[in-house]
């Protein structure tokens, strides 16, 4: 039978994928590669060229069952037998034939002198035996290593210094620190413990931790109780920060999706894939996850706590002011005298010009880090988000300052520009930023925005000179820009409107917020009521104020907490009167007196709420007078009806006789026959325009309240 493919030479093989008979060259040519390679091919009897079965060594013959009974005294063997012999031949060496070829593919030449006889070989017994004991207790060090460092992570402590953890492991071993040593080296080379070194100026610091390859629900537990024991916001970064940081772990995107989609489907009945967990007792518990504003970046974030295992972030709120009242503690104190020593006492090593460019490494976390462990021992009992609280307050007393990323000394970096200084750029960049946000919707990019404010800004901006670190910390002061990261790392900054936007949980810091109340006072010089203040605090924010965030009842009690010495509250009976606090001598025009004519306010009877025209007449039979200095008036003094001599030392004659009043909504015209005043002022009323600024048409004119023609008495300046 001839090959089906060719039709010339004669067929030896049969493909049964194929289902055809084939010469040797065709059989070649068709499964020389790709998927007909493994087909199955069976080979012809050369006699009758049915499918062979034996193949004859002696006549070199492929033969079927039915003649193979002449060559039964010969050599022979199966055919699939000898197809597999074949293969292994091709593969394994043999010491005449295909050795050289073997060897070919590693490039390694074939002696040329004989194989060395059995003598030239080392004799096993001279091969140094391990004792099996040895190897045991190795095995079982290890073993006991790793499970201690198991246990300690699942209560949250995932880095050990090497002395304290050789310390440890030599009391409960019971073996010497150099037995310790090479078991830990031991635990490194298996893959079972990861070193982590940190380096400061004057020292480095050895830590040991567990060595882990993938991101698991039971390593999102240990990082959160980690987070825990040092007092931090379980945040997105924070725990993908501790996870590098620790074992040096970086999830990708990809990766971290799933695990938060692990974590929201999970439930304290399961137990994890992938358990590290030495008593197979203990399970996982479920994991409250709630997205937030991030009050590092502004942007939307997510925190996750293990169930009934929540705490309180010490280290983003430290920017709220020392409501923890750390200052006044004797661990403040030895803070502050660390830092002072560590910037200020110069060391014989180093030079003069070493001691001027001192400074930390790594922002405000960095600079924790390097005092928790190197400061004394009281701040080394603080959790490090304790210990960062302080680091912030310190930056926010301009104690310490960013250069950079570095934070340096005040005392060794005078400042060059003066707080006003710095308070009126600061306006200026957010003025220039809401301009150019208004004008890109999409928002501009962080690498971009300093191009374009460049342009806008009349001197050069210098962030650092601001106390700040980088843009992004600098805008997110501004209440109405936000940071949005798009990608993998391109922050981008947006023009944010509160107003339409109810669900935004966005809580603006409280010096922030008197930040906007001085700009306010700024053109109400007179004081101002709180129910006129809030209003105009809500335009300057974008958004009304939930007070009881900051721990106070109202706006009120938010000023006389946060900026009691700057603003004076006086509580009346319908509205609090706040005041800005000048200089140590007050030109109020208030009276607490019963007398209502005693006060030198004009109370309106009525408000009308229609345009049309009013006026006023007003007698003043006796000289009135201005309280100056209300913040020393005795508590009793106001409960007397009678002024005594003592009491005269309040005030001050200002005006006597009659005054008309004549007023259209908005304007105000008084004629008064012993009163000629050039310079023009502003009435308080004591009603709902208690507040309103109304200037006369009359260009001589008076009011009640001008504090620029009077001196208050002696004693009293």
């Amino acid at each position: 039978m001839n090959c089906e493919e060719c039709g010339l030479r004669k067929a030896s093989a049969v493909c049964v994928e194929c289902e055809q008979s084939l010469c040797p060259d065709c059989d070649e040519a068709l499964h020389k590669g790709g998927k007909r390679k493994s087909h199955l091919r069976h080979q012809k009897c050369m006699l009758c060229k049915n499918l062979a079965s034996i193949q004859c060594d002696t006549c070199t013959l492929m033969l079927c069952s039915s003649c193979s009974s002449p060559h039964m005294a010969h050599i022979y063997q199966p055919v699939s037998q000898s197809k597999g012999l074949e293969v292994l031949s091709s593969q394994y060496p043999q010491p005449k034939s295909n050795f050289p070829d073997f060897l070919a593919p590693s490039r390694i030449l074939p002696p040329e002198s004989k194989p060395r006889s059995v003598e030239n070989v080392y004799e096993v017994k001279e091969i140094k035996k391990l004792q099996d004991s040895d190897i045991e207790t190795k095995i079982s060090a290890v073993d006991q290593i790793s499970e201690y460092l198991k246990n300690e992570a699942s209560k949250g402590f995932l880095l050990h210094e090497v002395p304290d953890l050789i310390q440890y492991l030599c009391a409960h071993l019971a073996v010497n620190s150099d037995s310790i040593i090479k078991w830990l080296r031991l635990a490194e080379k298996k893959k079972i413990i990861h070193f982590t070194v940190r380096e400061f100026e004057d020292t480095s610091i050895e830590f040991v931790s567990l060595w882990l390859e993938q991101v698991t629900l039971e390593i999102l537990l240990w990082t959160l109780r980690s987070l825990k024991n040092d007092e931090m916001m379980p945040t997105e970064k924070a725990i993908q920060c501790r996870m590098r940081e620790v074992f040096d772990l970086k999830p990708t995107d990809s990766q971290w999706n799933q695990l938060i989609q692990k974590a929201r489907n999970h439930s304290n009945s399961s137990f994890s894939e992938f358990s590290l967990f030495s008593q197979p007792s203990q399970v996982l518990p479920k994991f409250n996850i709630r997205e937030i504003s991030d009050p590092s970046t502004g942007s939307r974030t997510l925190v996750i706590y293990p169930n009934n295992e929540e705490w309180i972030g010490l280290d983003q709120h430290s920017k709220f002011g020392d409501y923890l009242n750390i200052k006044s503690t004797e661990t403040w104190d030895e803070f502050y005298k660390f830092l002072e020593d560590y910037f200020t006492i110069r060391k014989p090593k180093r030079s003069r010009q070493a001691d001027s460019l001192r400074a930390i490494p790594g922002g405000r976390y960095g600079c924790a880090q390097f005092i928790k462990l190197c400061g004394p021992r009281s701040v080394k009992n603080c959790s490090l988000g304790k210990v960062s609280y302080m680091v912030q307050l310190a930056i926010n007393e301009d104690l310490l300052r960013y250069q950079r990323t570095l934070l340096v000394w005040t005392s060794n970096h005078q400042r060059t520009v003066s707080k006003g200084e710095i308070q009126r750029k600061m306006q200026a960049i957010e003025q220039a930023v809401l301009s150019i946000l208004s004008k890109t919707p999409q928002g501009i990019s962080l690498a971009q925005l300093p191009l374009y404010l460049k342009r806008a800004l009349k001197f050069q901006l210098n962030i650092a000179e601001l106390g700040f670190a980088k843009l992004k910390d600098l805008l997110l002061t501004f209440p109405r820009v936000t940071v949005e990261l798009r990608g993998t790392n391109h922050p981008f900054a947006v023009l944010k409107d509160p107003k339409s936007d109810d669900s935004f949980d966005y809580h603006p810091s409280p010096d922030t917020i008197l930040g906007y109340v001085y700009q306010i006072f700024r053109d109400n010089k007179f004081g101002i009521s709180e129910s006129k203040l809030e209003p105009l605090l809500y335009d300057k924010i974008g958004k009304s104020i939930d007070w009881s965030i900051y721990q106070t009842t109202s706006l009120a009690d938010f000023i006389g907490i946060f900026a009691g010495s700057q603003f004076e509250v006086i509580r009346t009976k319908d509205t609090n009167m706040i005041f800005k606090i000048e200089n140590p001598s007050y030109n109020y025009f208030y009276s607490p007196f019963r007398d209502n004519y005693s006060s030198v306010m004009m109370e309106k009877m009525q408000h009308s709420p229609h345009l049309h025209q009013t006026s006023y007449s007003l007698d003043f039979p006796d000289s009135k007078g201005k309280i100056v200095n209300i913040s020393n008036i005795p508590l009793d003094f106001a409960k007397n009806e009678e002024l005594t001599d003592e009491m005269y030392r309040y005030f001050d004659n200002f005006y006597d006789g009659s005054t008309d009043v004549s007023s259209a909504w908005n304007s105000l015209s008084m004629k008064n026959e012993k009163i000629n005043c050039e310079k023009k002022s502003h009435l308080r009323t004591h009603s709902e325009g208690l507040n309103d600024v109304i200037e006369a048409k009359n260009p001589q004119h008076a009011s009640w309240l001008s504090t620029s023609e009077i001196k208050p008495p002696p004693g009293f300046e």
